[in-house]
């Protein structure tokens, strides 16, 4: 008898606690929730054009739209900023000085919540979209004097490499870390693995972190 009513008040709890726990999360999910800080993206070398790598700083700033207490929406944008520079390798002889490096993402995708109390939320997120990656222009070290044309004019000296201006498919797999500083107002932590499509098997990997404050609206 006793071990019957212990039964049975195990599988209430058991029943009731997840209905509860569900409840209480939806009870404390925004309706909408705005993201914005500093962004870093680390950029790696490539070995086959020279490239140098290169630490970029910027900004992150996303919009998520809660569909569900565990499931969202996110568009999110990023611009970073630095220099980069080409050094000479076995495929091409040109050297370089630093020249300003501007990258821009748009990118769209579902995010998942994956763990949440009074304190934490923990999220993870894939997006796709495109980057816009500005011309890089490179002063050379010296310029490079030009032969005449066919009629011997004589033709203007090459001082600079250009590289860029494209606006390949980017992609990004990570998630993020928020600490509840009040009802509305939550810090990040949100590291990401971007993924830029440079054309036939080429795919640039780079570390993106950001950190920023997050502003929550509404119920849903």
């Amino acid at each position: 008898m006793l071990w019957n009513m212990n039964y049975r008040t195990a599988l209430t709890l058991f029943i009731i606690t997840p209905a509860l726990s569900v409840g209480l999360f939806a009870q404390n999910t925004p309706k909408l929730e705005l993201f914005g800080g500093y962004s870093y993206f680390g950029l790696p070398a490539v070995a086959a054009t020279g490239f140098t790598a290169a630490n970029l700083n910027g900004w992150n700033a996303s919009a998520k739209l809660n569909l569900r207490p565990r499931i969202g929406l996110v568009a999110d944008f990023g611009g970073n900023y630095g220099e980069r520079r080409m050094v000479p390798t076995q495929f091409q002889p040109i050297g370089t000085k630093a020249g300003t490096y501007r990258q821009f993402t748009t990118m769209l995708g579902p995010e998942v919540r994956v763990f949440a109390n009074d304190r934490f939320n923990v999220n993870i997120r894939a997006l796709i979209g495109a980057a816009n990656i500005d011309t890089l222009i490179l002063p050379l070290p010296e310029p490079i004097q030009q032969p005449p044309d066919l009629l011997g004019n004589p033709q203007p000296p090459i001082t600079e490499f250009r590289s860029g201006d494209e606006k390949p498919i980017s992609s990004a797999l990570g998630g993020s870390l928020d600490y509840r500083i009040s009802d509305r107002l939550y810090y990040r932590i949100q590291p990401e693995l971007v993924v830029v499509d440079l054309g036939g098997v080429t795919n640039r990997k780079s570390l993106r972190l950001s950190t920023g404050i997050v502003f929550r609206f509404g119920r849903l």
